[in-house]
């Protein structure tokens, strides 16, 4: 695992839907991990986990299907957090690259070909 995190270190790591979301909702409040209907799924030890592996890389990617799915899943965050978790979804937004892959080159993928 090592020897592929120093290879794709200086590229980047890509964050989908769940994991950008765990990271942000553990980044406002750790504790709130649990409690939050979107992450309940996940323990501290995987935010935890998750946070050492950020950690060890300097670039950060995810397309715009991934932020509109993070926006719409927090839409139902308490209120009181509301106001905090927008600041530093807005604070991230500003150091993630944002890479917009069309839908139908991807479909083209062996993924899809699967039975």
């Amino acid at each position: 695992m090592d020897e592929l995190i120093l290879k794709y270190r200086s590229l980047g790591v890509l964050l989908d839907t769940n994991i950008l979301l765990l990271h942000l909702i553990g980044s406002l409040n750790r504790d709130y991990v649990a409690s939050f209907k979107r992450t309940q799924t996940f323990a501290l030890e995987d935010f935890d986990t998750l946070q050492l592996f950020l950690g060890r890389f300097s670039i950060f990617s995810t397309t715009p299907n991934v932020m509109t799915e993070v926006s719409n899943l927090v839409d139902k965050i308490d209120e009181g957090r509301k106001e905090d978790f927008n600041a530093l979804f807005a604070e991230h937004i500003t150091l993630l690259r944002e890479h917009y892959v069309e839908t139908a080159s991807i479909s083209g993928n062996a993924y899809f070909s699967r039975p």
